[in-house]
């Protein structure tokens, strides 16, 4: 049905009507019924066929409203009739589609009128719908369907029906004609596509889309540790593809061709354990394949592994100290076992070479001690189980003596010693007494023994009839019947008396801040303890004592100059005190002497002395010397009546070794006068300063940096340098030495300028020359150049630091001229001109002038030729080069080029050159035409010289045409012309032809395996030059589009028979073809590879089910690949009918279900009796032949016998069949 589009208008009017007497404003409108009207927008519309009504509603009463509804000749509408004011419409014809209806409100004074557009809308329905589809995952499918309808174009959406019977939206909103997707392996299904305007809606013929996809593996086992005797282990491997893959396994390396009982593979392709064995570890691997390709999975390790179980147990000993002892384990496992060792209860850790775990799982133990008594267990165990394994407990008993006594304290008396000591009865065998041995000072051997049997209390032994103030050494030993255990000696005194002497022969020597004292001790004063001195000055008490057990004794930290009264008595052991002797001295005072000062340089001062009276040794010896240094009095003039002061009056302290005379001091100022002292500290006494002593550094270099306060041009060839005056303090030397040095060095990118090398310039300036000024002029400078100044301070000990750099620069000059120019191309009508900045560019080059000039007339004077301008450029300071063109041709020209700065034109340089004569006609030659795909050639030709043109190359005119056009001549017809505005085309390859070419580009859109002329031309400002001789190639290869006139030949139970012919477009050579049948679209009953030889070309689908429907694919192949699929859905044939005899009274049968064979069967039958023929007289063909006048079923169309009807019919006889 052919659908019209049509667009529609609505037109409102309204008139003001007046009454009589009154003026009023009145408004029509007319509503559509919404029961029966769709709506777009605010216009409603009808579909063909149905009913609406218009209602024409005035805003005022006492009218009488009409209706006018006629067509534009006058005839009234079809099925339109007015009720009052409401228009009725029956059964809409598309006819009323844009006709207007109008309605009239009048008083008979006035009216008003309004119009409606009426709109009908036709069914949707299609022009075209895609075929059956047969396509590769990862192609990209365009689906189109085009839908028609009146007046508005219908909305199209899409939906598929999936192998699951379940139905979806395709594309998640897609809407409209065509539908583009990458093909995935779930678009496999059945499509639709649906129109729609309004609630009016048309379905499309389904179409399939069957996706052709290779294996691939979406779940693999990746390998897995298993304990033996596991039951129902599975290795997973699952693929998904079309056809459906098979899936094969493979362990190292080998098929699993003939699998045991216990493992089987299922029907996704899992292989399953029943129970799985040691003998099946191995490297397992599973294969997906189909009819399109295969894939293998990575190798998974399947391990088996078998629990540990003891074989070999460790059993209790009992071993004697110092022995050795191997406790033996040995347990059978898959992986070997690991062994571990515990020792009551804890985890044995090998200590190296006496305590070591070997190979075998026994645990060595060598030179046996006392702690390796206890309960052990060996344990192991593996990868195959996560659990531990114990031997049961095996006892170490360790034969050893006893362990020793440890003394805690002893008790001591002038004649007796109490022992007290600590002992561990954990000792095989037990102990069974205690031995108590003392003896005097080493000495002598004089042992007292006690013997106790009761081991497990009496741990103290009194020693008596000792000697008073005697040493002893003591020792005591635990006795069993394996041996010995001794403790270590202690050594003690008995005490004694009060002593009955005081210090004799006490001499003292005094010191600053201490005495040395000195005394005789008794010999045989055997109770002697110490001896206590006590220390008061003149006519005080008490400040201080001390105690020592030998003499002399220094006592420290007294004052200086001081008078002291002194006590000294023994002390004797228990602290008993005897009679005291005493004695008077004085300390000394002190301070350094003989301080002098020498100057080392202009930083330092070197201060010695004589060193402090002190005491000897460590007690009171000098602790430090103290300098002190300040510049109080610091002048800056070299004259004694001039100076200048400073208020640096805080002192500054060095601290210097005790064992130390001199000290030199840095860091200080040149020429300044600085006051030093000393003094010297002992520990108790801070020590006195010496008088002070002065003196003053030498001169220096300055230190002081100036500040430059400005740096300003002051011509093309000057800078001007001012700057503060610089810190007199800091001068190192007197103020009328003063001179600066002004350093002026070239900076940045103009250090290195137009070949000069980087220089600088140092200036001397004199307080005379500035004459009370801080500010000079640096000449002798290069134009607009970059400097950096700086400025130094300077006396006659040498400069001091430079000031940091100022920059500026120097003002622009006129430039100079450029350093070169020269002539590029040059061809018959244009030159290149190119130059160089100027050596001496004196600023900025804001332009450069670029000329053409002619020699020209005579100047009357010389004889000389006046030269004029023909062409001049200006371009920008950053241009190098400019092209000259439109000039005569074989002509000599002078090129002169000058630069510009700000302040002003330069000198000009200039090159002279003479343009080509040129030649015509410049033919080039097409070097190669490539095929790059099924649709573009890559197209190279040669470039031009530029010499062999008579005007500006614009480009190239490149044009091809099908070589089998016309009888495959050359000839003017269907050319197709392309034009390239550039000088040179280019594309990129990587293969050596078009690699070397001068010029190329691709020309695409072209029809596959398709032989093309190509050819290429010169475009000039002058003229389009000859083509060249053409050249060819064919396209590659393209998939061949589906095969046509694929129809059925036989159809039987078990069988189906087709025929099919060759693709309208093969796009290359048909090499084979490939005709399948399917059950369904997912599962592939047969395929067969039929060559592209024979004619007709058939296939055959056998061992199929009879009455069941299949769907017939045909595609082809040629270089490319396979084409696009020819989809025929048929059935097999019923079962034969029943034999001779039975019931053959049947009713007529219909297309969908077997009993047609029967209807067919009774026809034969009528035919036989009406004709009392025998038709066993005719052959099978004729029989075939006559059957296919005849109707079958009831809905009047024709259709083929099966042939099993007609094989039953031909052998019956006349008789059988009445």
């Amino acid at each position: 049905m052919t659908m019209f589009f049509a667009q529609y208008c609505v037109v409102c009017l309204s008139l003001a009507w007046i009454a009589a007497g009154t003026s009023a404003l009145v408004n029509l409108r007319i509503e559509p019924d919404p029961t029966s009207f769709r709506f777009e927008g605010e216009l409603g519309y009808l579909f063909e066929g149905e009913d609406g009504n218009l209602t024409c509603a005035p805003n005022a009463s006492n009218l009488n409203v009409t209706w006018l509804y006629t067509t534009a000749s006058g005839d009234q509408l079809p099925n339109v009739s007015a009720v009052g004011s409401t228009l009725v419409i029956t059964a809409a014809p598309l006819s009323l589609n844009n006709e207007e209806v109008t309605c009239v409100a009048e008083n008979g004074t006035a009216n008003a009128t309004t119009s409606y557009l009426l709109r009908v809308v036709g069914n949707p329905g299609f022009l075209s719908t895609p075929s059956n589809q047969t396509v590769s995952g990862g192609q990209t499918l365009n689906l189109t369907c085009v839908a028609v309808g009146l007046p508005t174009t219908p909305t199209v959406t899409w939906t598929m029906k999936r192998l699951d019977g379940s139905l979806t939206l395709v594309g998640a909103g897609v809407v409209g004609e065509s539908l583009v997707f990458n093909v995935t392996d779930d678009a496999t299904g059945i499509y639709q596509c649906t129109a729609t305007i309004g609630s009016s809606t048309a379905a499309s013929q389904p179409f399939y889309v069957l996706v052709k996809m290779p294996p691939d593996l979406t779940h693999t086992f990746a390998g897995g540790n298993f304990t033996n005797g596991t039951a129902n282990v599975v290795l997973p491997c699952e693929a998904r593809g079309f056809p459906t893959p098979v899936i094969t396994w493979t362990r190292d390396g080998d098929p699993l061709q003939e699998y045991p009982p216990r493992v089987t593979v299922g029907p996704e392709g899992n292989l399953t354990f029943a129970v799985i064995l040691l003998e099946d570890a191995g490297e397992y691997q599973c294969n997906a394949s189909n009819t399109l390709n295969f894939e293998l999975s990575d190798n998974a390790t399947v391990d088996v592994c078998v629990p540990p179980t003891f074989k070999v147990l460790p059993i209790s000993e009992k071993k004697n100290l110092n022995t050795s002892h191997e406790f033996m384990c040995e347990a059978d496992g898959v992986p070997p076992p690991r062994y571990s060792w515990y020792k009551d209860g804890e985890p044995i850790i090998s200590s190296g070479s006496r305590v070591t775990i070997v190979a075998n799982g026994s645990l060595l133990i060598q030179s046996v001690a006392r702690e390796d008594a206890g309960m052990y267990n060996c344990v192991v165990e593996s990868d195959c189980d996560e659990s531990e394994i114990f031997s049961p407990n095996a006892n170490l008993t360790v034969w050893a003596p006893p362990l020793e006594p440890v003394i805690d304290r002893v008790e001591v008396g002038s004649r007796w010693l109490t022992v007290f000591w600590n002992h561990s009865y954990n000792s095989v065998p037990a102990v069974n007494h205690f031995r108590v041995e003392h003896r005097r000072n080493r000495s002598e051997s004089s042992v007292t023994t006690m013997w106790n049997n009761d081991t497990s209390s009496t741990t103290v032994h009194n020693i008596t009839g000792l000697l008073p103030h005697a040493l002893y050494d003591i020792r005591v030993m635990a006795v069993s019947l394996f041996g010995e255990g001794t403790s270590g000696i202690v050594t003690r005194r008995t005490r004694s008396g009060v002593p009955s002497d005081s210090p004799e022969n006490i001499t003292v020597v005094p010191y600053v801040t201490s005495l040395l004292i000195s005394w005789d001790i008794p010999a045989d004063f055997t109770s002697y303890n110490h001896t206590k001195i006590t220390w008061a000055a003149s006519g005080g008490m008490s400040v201080g004592w001390a105690s020592s057990e030998t003499s002399p004794l220094v006592i420290p930290s007294l004052t200086p100059a001081t008078s002291y009264n002194l006590s000294l008595s023994f002390v004797a052991v228990g602290g008993f005190e005897g009679p005291a002797s005493t004695i008077e001295s004085s300390t000394l005072n002190g301070e350094p002497t003989q301080v002098q000062v020498i100057v080392v340089n202009s930083t330092a001062l070197m201060l010695s002395w004589q060193p402090l009276a002190v005491g000897p040794g460590p007690i009171d010896p000098v602790q430090h010397y103290t300098v002190q240094y300040n510049c109080s009095t610091c002048t800056y003039s070299d004259s004694s009546d001039s100076t200048t002061t400073r208020n640096l009056t805080t002192e500054v302290e060095i601290v210097v070794d005790a064992n130390r005379t001199s000290v030199v001091i840095g860091g200080l100022r040149p020429y300044t006068l600085y006051s030093l002292r000393v003094s010297g500290s002992t520990q108790g006494f801070p020590g006195s300063f010496s008088d002070p002593v002065v003196e003053r550094t030498f001169g220096d270099v300055p230190d002081t940096v100036v500040s430059v306060t400005g740096l300003l041009p002051s011509g093309p060839n000057s800078l001007t340098l001012a700057w503060a005056p610089p810190d007199l303090t800091s001068l190192n030397g007197p103020q009328e030495d003063l001179y600066y040095i002004i350093n002026a060095s070239r900076s940045g990118s103009d250090a290195h300028a137009a070949g000069v090398p980087p220089w600088s310039i140092f200036i001397n300036v004199t307080q005379e020359q500035l004459n009370g000024s801080l500010e000079y002029e640096i000449e002798g400078l290069v134009p607009f150049t970059s400097y950096s100044v700086r400025i130094a301070v300077a006396n006659v000990n040498g400069t001091g630091p430079f000031s940091s750099a100022t920059q500026n620069r120097t003002s622009e000059d006129v430039p100079g001229a450029p350093a070169g120019v020269s002539v590029g191309r040059v061809t018959s009508y244009s030159v290149e001109v190119e130059w160089q900045a100027p050596l001496e560019p004196n600023g900025v080059v804001t332009s450069y002038n670029a000329s053409i000039l002619e020699a020209g007339g005579s100047d009357g004077g010389d004889g000389g030729g006046l030269v004029r301008v023909v062409q001049s450029q200006q371009v920008s300071g950053d241009v190098r080069n400019t092209t000259f063109k439109g000039l005569a041709r074989a002509t000599s020209y002078l090129a002169a080029v000058f630069a510009s700065t700000s302040a002003g034109g330069g000198v000009a340089l200039n090159q002279s050159f003479t343009t080509l004569e040129g030649n015509a006609n410049y033919t080039p030659s097409v070097i190669s035409v490539l095929p790059q795909s099924n649709s573009s050639m890559l197209v190279t030709w040669t470039r031009p010289p530029y010499e062999n043109l008579t005007g500006e190359l614009l480009g190239y005119t490149l044009r091809w045409r099908k070589k089998e056009e016309e009888g495959g001549s050359v000839g003017e017809a269907k050319w197709i012309y392309r034009n390239y505005t550039v000088e040179c085309a280019t594309v990129e390859c990587a293969t050596v032809e078009c690699a070397t070419m001068e010029c190329a580009t691709v020309i695409d859109n072209l029809s596959p395996y398709t032989e093309y002329w190509f050819s290429v031309a010169v475009m000039t400002t002058v003229e389009l030059g000859p083509f060249s001789e053409p050249v060819s190639n064919v396209t590659l290869e393209a998939p061949p589009g589906d095969p046509s006139g694929l129809s059925l030949t036989a159809r039987l139970p078990t069988e189906l028979g087709f025929t099919w012919d060759p693709p309208s477009s093969p796009k290359g050579i048909i090499t084979s073809y490939n005709a399948s049948c399917w059950k369904g679209m997912d599962r592939l009953i047969q395929s067969n590879l039929v060559p592209s030889a024979p004619s007709p070309l058939s296939s055959v689908c056998r061992g199929l089910e009879p009455d069941t429907p299949y769907n017939i694919t045909v595609t082809a192949y040629n270089g490319a690949g396979e084409g696009s699929l020819a989809l025929l859905e048929s059935s097999t044939a019923c079962s034969p009918v029943p034999s001779v005899g039975e019931d053959l009274t049947v009713g007529v049968g219909t297309e969908d279900d077997c009993s047609i064979e029967y209807s067919y069967l009774l026809v034969l039958v009528q035919e036989a009796v009406e004709g009392a023929r025998n038709l066993s007289s005719y052959s099978l063909e004729e029989l075939y032949n006559s059957t296919k006048h005849f109707s079958a079923g009831t809905r009047g169309r024709r259709a083929e016998p099966p042939p099993a009807a007609v094989y039953i019919a031909a052998n019956l006889t006349s008789s059988q069949l009445e």
